[in-house]
């Protein structure tokens, strides 16, 4: 998890927290993925920072293309399903890229 100004988040950035306004209202849900639309309402209620999830450093553990086909497959069929004409490739791409991030993080923490 790391906190960014929102003027650096990009779509498809997935939220590690909820995004609350001052009187406590949850503007954006924990796990939500970022649209364009959700940066510009975030801005327009006047939220300067949030919590996406990723680091800074990544974390490298070796992927079989086997595994990383199936991912990418998987990753492709749920994306579709909930979100049939939002999705674009380059979305789809920082998304993949997080859950095999997040594999990676669950595989050393657990033992591969």
């Amino acid at each position: 998890m790391r906190s960014i100004p929102i003027n650096e988040a990009e779509e498809g950035m997935v939220i590690a927290h909820n995004v609350t306004s001052p009187s406590g209202q949850t503007l954006v849900s924990q796990g939500s993925l970022l649209t364009e639309n959700i940066i510009k309402a975030l801005i327009k209620r006047g939220v300067d920072r949030i919590d996406v999830e990723g680091g800074e450093e990544e974390v490298l553990v070796s992927f079989s293309e086997q595994e990383i086909q199936e991912a990418e497959k998987l990753c492709e069929e749920m994306v579709s399903k909930r979100f049939p004409q939002e999705i674009t490739g380059r979305v789809m791409k920082k998304l993949f890229k997080s859950i095999l991030h997040s594999e990676a993080l669950s595989h050393l923490s657990h033992g591969r």
